[in-house]
């Protein structure tokens, strides 16, 4: 439509074409869905295994694999992966639940083995900002050490041999958990016992 100049081989049953801004637009009424199927047959689950929707009716867009829905995007902008139920509280904006394995649900965060995984918390937008690195979950892979970080500071660290390290990077070789005290400098560090 448009043009005279096919498509893409494998996605050429339909090309739209215009000089400008263009796109494509289903419109249903305020409590109807608009959908589009990815279809491998005409009966059954066949003709819908996978599908965009989007429900009018409460403003949510629909994400499905496998004639399922995988994710929901609610009319107040929170992310369901899992469940089309959202949580208690709206400033909860990511929610992911999976009832297949025994109640396990898991998050991932995958760095590579010399690298590392990192979980931030945030308040500014802003490089070099505080407030675009103040709290910080981290991994490093190379290592295997798990640190926790408060107002961009490092105050917590467990080492691959289980050692514990508060406002502390050296570990002393006598104890396994050593906390420093950063008022007066004086570090007191613990054995197993």
């Amino acid at each position: 439509v448009g043009t005279t100049s096919a498509g893409s081989s494998g996605v050429d049953n339909l090309v739209l074409y215009r000089n400008g801004n263009g796109g494509l637009t289903i419109r249903n009424n305020s409590n109807q869905n608009g959908n589009i199927f990815f279809s491998r047959g005409t009966s059954g689950t066949d003709e819908y295994k996978g599908y965009i929707q989007y429900q009018h009716a409460q403003d949510a867009m629909i994400l499905a694999t496998g004639h399922t829905e995988r994710l929901r995007i609610t009319g107040g902008g929170q992310v369901l992966i899992g469940t089309n139920t959202s949580p208690a509280y709206t400033n909860r904006r990511l929610t992911v639940y999976d009832s297949t394995n025994s109640g396990t649900c898991s998050v991932e965060i995958r760095g590579s083995s010399s690298g590392s995984s990192r979980l931030y918390f945030t308040s500014s937008t802003t490089s070099g900002q505080l407030g675009a690195y103040a709290g910080k979950v981290y991994y490093g892979h190379a290592d295997n050490v798990m640190a926790f970080y408060t107002a961009g500071a490092e105050r917590l660290r467990i080492d691959s041999s289980g050692r514990v390290s508060i406002n502390e990077s050296t570990y002393y070789t006598q104890g396994q958990f050593t906390i420093k005290n950063t008022n007066d400098f004086s570090t007191a560090s613990t054995s197993n016992n």
